[in-house]
């Protein structure tokens, strides 16, 4: 039996060895106010979220104070910020790897259009009102796959 001089034990830092142990983030990341993505997607496909969302690191987090988020979110889901991250981003094959190195990279010009943070007022209101929608005609359908099972 070997004698463990807990005092001299090296610290377990790496995501995968021994245990598979991963490092924690701060709980404040993942409340009130942010942009979400998918890291690797075919097109770009941020979505402001205003609710507190705890996700994994399938999905990249972004919270800024420095710019509205709204604007942000839009500009993001723009043909010119593909284009951008097409060409000079990270890919796997056809797929964008959207991380912060390539994010930071892009040059925006702090100007925030007030168009683009309607239009993305008014996508979130009508995704909410499908989303009620979707709720109430399939509630009968549900009912009735209960009602024969």
């Amino acid at each position: 039996m070997k004698n463990w001089n807990l005092k001299k034990l090296k610290i377990i830092t790496t995501d995968f060895k021994p245990y598979g142990i991963h490092r924690t983030r701060e709980e404040s990341f993942f409340k009130g106010e942010k942009i979400c993505s998918i890291r690797k997607c075919p097109i770009p496909s941020f979505s402001f979220v205003d609710f507190d969302s705890y996700v994994n690191q399938v999905y990249y987090v972004i919270k800024t104070s420095r710019i509205n988020m709204k604007f942000l979110t839009g500009l993001l889901n723009s043909k010119l910020i593909y284009f951008w991250l097409y060409h000079n981003g990270k890919r796997q094959g056809e797929q964008l790897q959207v991380d912060r190195d390539p994010l930071i990279e892009i040059p925006i010009i702090k100007s925030e259009n007030k168009e683009i943070i309607e239009s993305v007022d008014l996508l979130i209101d009508l995704n909410k009102k499908l989303e009620l929608e979707r709720g109430r005609s399939l509630s009968p359908f549900f009912q009735i796959l209960i009602a024969l099972s």
